[in-house]
């Protein structure tokens, strides 16, 4: 049984949305070329939820207040989760122990952020070099009659939109590179610890 969003729409830390948003070979994205899987999965949720159209720019600026990135520990997830709520987004940072409880927050039409570690690649993925982590965007997820999670996946490093959007990783797969840090994200509720 399938719980999620279906149509989420994919941004990746490619060139494209810098080329969309004008910050191609800007001054103000030097240093950023390879961090910014956080402000595109914060597109997706704004897309999701808002409907309205942001950019990177705007989201960056907003970053660079709050301090929500540290060259040396990457996204602060309750930073990251803060800009959104500029937006009317509730998110709460937490960790998880297990799947089951980002399928519960999924069944109560949430988005979930997840951070990856630096080696968390799939077939469509490209690795960054010097990236401490990535961040990732589960959509939705589908669990079997025995148990067995599939994660539907929106991931900003991809190569292309296309090739990112939507995937299917398996559960065990996704466990062994999953850290159990999670930004639940969800339209004006209040989400609570798990």
């Amino acid at each position: 049984q399938y719980i999620g969003h279906r149509d989420v729409p994919l941004y990746t830390q490619q060139s494209d949305l810098l080329v969309r948003d004008g910050l191609l070979k800007q001054p103000e994205m030097v240093g950023w070329e390879n961090s910014l899987c956080g402000l595109t999965c914060a597109l997706m949720v704004l897309d999701e939820f808002d409907g309205n159209v942001h950019t990177l720019s705007e989201l960056l600026n907003f970053a660079k207040e709050t301090h929500a990135y540290d060259t040396k520990r990457g996204w602060i997830h309750n930073r990251l989760a803060a800009i959104l709520t500029k937006y009317e987004i509730d998110g709460v940072s937490q960790t998880v122990s297990n799947l089951s409880d980002v399928y519960r927050l999924l069944e109560e039409n949430n988005l979930v952020v997840a951070s990856v570690g630096h080696d968390y690649q799939h077939v469509n993925h490209k690795l960054f070099k010097n990236r401490k982590g990535h961040l990732i965007l589960i959509i939705g997820m589908s669990v079997s009659d025995d148990h067995i999670y599939k994660l539907h996946i929106n991931d900003p490093g991809s190569e292309t939109t296309e090739a990112g959007k939507n995937i299917v990783v398996d559960g065990k797969i996704f466990r062994s590179n999953f850290s159990g840090n999670i930004i639940a994200l969800g339209k004006s509720q209040r989400i609570e610890n798990i």
